[in-house]
């Protein structure tokens, strides 16, 4: 067991104190000394626009990937690979539907 706390930093670079922690936020764990032990980047499957849920928007975004209107990066782009094969297609985009649709959760 260490002593110490935790900050989540959200994609704007700031401290987040309230709200959802959401796909490209940093987790930063410190020891009792304010030391940093571990840093974690945020990585929820589905949420790829980084907002903390997955919606319809989400989807949109996904597609929008694969079509090549607007390429991921980063997190956001980890966060569209739900099946996590290291590929965005429509198969994530189905997973992610039957999500929304409360058909068969997402497994985090």
């Amino acid at each position: 067991v260490i002593n110490g706390s935790v900050k989540v930093i959200g994609s704007n670079d700031s401290e987040k104190t309230s709200g959802n922690i959401a796909t490209g936020d940093k987790v930063y764990i410190y020891k009792a000394d304010n030391t940093v032990y571990a840093t974690y980047m945020v990585v929820i499957y589905g949420d790829t626009n980084g907002d903390g849920k997955i919606t319809s928007i989400d989807l949109l975004t996904g597609q929008r990937h694969i079509l090549g209107i607007a390429k991921l990066t980063a997190a956001n782009l980890q966060a569209a690979d739900i099946n996590r094969d290291g590929k965005v297609t429509s198969v994530d985009l189905l997973t992610g539907q039957r999500h929304i649709l409360d058909i068969k959760k997402i497994a985090q």
